[in-house]
């Protein structure tokens, strides 16, 4: 694999872990984060609280689902990125 493909798949990486990465921490925020958000938006707390409880529930699952995700991203870059260097 030449260098400069190896950077190119070494920042697409970078930009696919960075929105990864904000959205794990946000979702580990929970209802915290949902009534920032909302207040941030204009929304009073009381329109926020159903959002809020499906962000809780949903949160240690919606983490694995994320990971999964990002992994699957990670593994096909890698995989472009072995058949990009064997064709040439």
């Amino acid at each position: 694999m030449t260098p400069r493909l190896s950077l190119l798949l070494g920042v697409i990486a970078l930009l696919w872990s960075l929105p990864a990465l904000v959205a794990w921490r946000a979702l580990g925020a929970g209802s915290r984060l949902v009534f920032e958000a909302g207040k941030w938006f204009g929304y009073a707390p009381a329109q926020m609280v159903w959002l809020a409880d499906i962000v809780e529930e949903a949160g240690p699952a919606s983490r694995a689902l994320l990971v999964a995700i990002w992994l699957a991203g990670l593994i096909l870059l890698a995989v472009i990125g072995f058949l990009i260097a064997r064709a040439r």
